[in-house]
């Protein structure tokens, strides 16, 4: 979960680092690629959501830091299939002033995929 999209395999890793990166699959989207954690029981309700329009997906992730369950990174990945290879990502929420993290400190943003042919 922790910022990052991957088509056919997933990951576990969760310390970002710059990109390539050999630990992440080949075909990554990394709009904010950090140690992200959904907290149960917060309001608003935390997660990763999504929306389909047409030809065009947005995925909204609503979560927090692990370790700053009060801290809120919100943000919005907008993909269009009929505008392949363009992402659209709207950044509202990157922590709060107590987190030390805060404002992507942390983060690494970037994308890594396989050559075609």
């Amino acid at each position: 979960m922790n910022g990052y999209i991957s088509l056919l395999t997933g990951s576990v890793q969760y310390q970002a680092q710059p990109f390539p990166d050999v630990n992440l699959p080949n075909n990554t989207f990394a709009p904010f690629f950090d140690d992200l954690i959904i907290y149960g029981g917060q309001t608003p309700q935390q997660g990763i959501f999504y929306q389909i329009q047409g030809t065009a997906v947005t995925y909204e992730y609503y979560v927090s830091r692990a370790g700053t369950q009060g801290s809120i990174y919100h943000f919005t990945i907008k993909y269009d299939s009929a505008s392949a290879g363009i992402f659209t990502v709207q950044y509202y929420s990157t922590g709060s002033s107590s987190d030390p993290q805060a404002n992507g400190a942390a983060a690494s943003v970037g994308m890594q995929g396989g050559k075609s042919s």
